[in-house]
């Protein structure tokens, strides 16, 4: 579902070439995220550290991908919500 939301706004945007990031982005999360938390606990971090410096990461992320994206009305042609 969600990916229908993302795939009409990218299509709108002129970005279909992004659509395999999208899937994509789960693995490189993963591997980002574990290689932050490699770094946090060689550096003796405690654990609220891993929770700042993660949720810092994944705004960066949502920052990106709100530029790559755009903010182009949705591919059904209606301003506004998606319909559910």
């Amino acid at each position: 579902f969600m990916a229908s939301i993302v795939f009409s706004h990218l299509a709108e945007a002129g970005r279909g070439d992004l659509q395999a990031l999208h899937f994509g982005g789960v693995g490189l999360g993963i591997a980002v995220s574990s290689a932050l938390l490699a770094i946090l606990v060689s550096e003796h971090a405690d654990w609220a550290a891993g929770w700042l410096w993660s949720g810092a990461l994944s705004a960066v992320g949502l920052l990106i991908v709100m530029l790559l994206a755009g903010s182009a009305t949705p591919a059904n042609g209606v301003d506004g919500r998606e319909p559910a």
